[in-house]
């Protein structure tokens, strides 16, 4: 009888333990989201202002380089998307 209740009790146990790891990468998921959005929103506020104080298509993928650790590739994608 002990025996068949400490199994139960492990059983649920381990179902509780999943149920919260699933929980924490929800969560982990959620947050990276997050950051990811405001990142693009950073960079694509970076890019409006080089615009307006009227830099370089250079200028501004050498800052976007510079300021979010972007290759030159990566800088050129976000300036066709946000360089309007």
């Amino acid at each position: 009888m002990c025996l068949a209740i400490e199994k139960m009790k492990e059983k649920g146990r381990r179902e509780e333990r999943m149920k919260s790891l699933k929980a924490l990468e929800e969560e982990r998921e959620k947050s990276s989201k997050a950051l990811d959005e405001e990142r693009k929103n950073g960079i694509c506020n970076l890019i409006a202002t080089c615009r307006d104080f009227g830099e370089s298509l250079a200028q501004v993928c050498q800052r976007l380089m510079r300021c979010y650790h972007l290759t030159q590739s990566e800088a050129s994608a976000y300036l066709k998307e946000y360089y309007v």
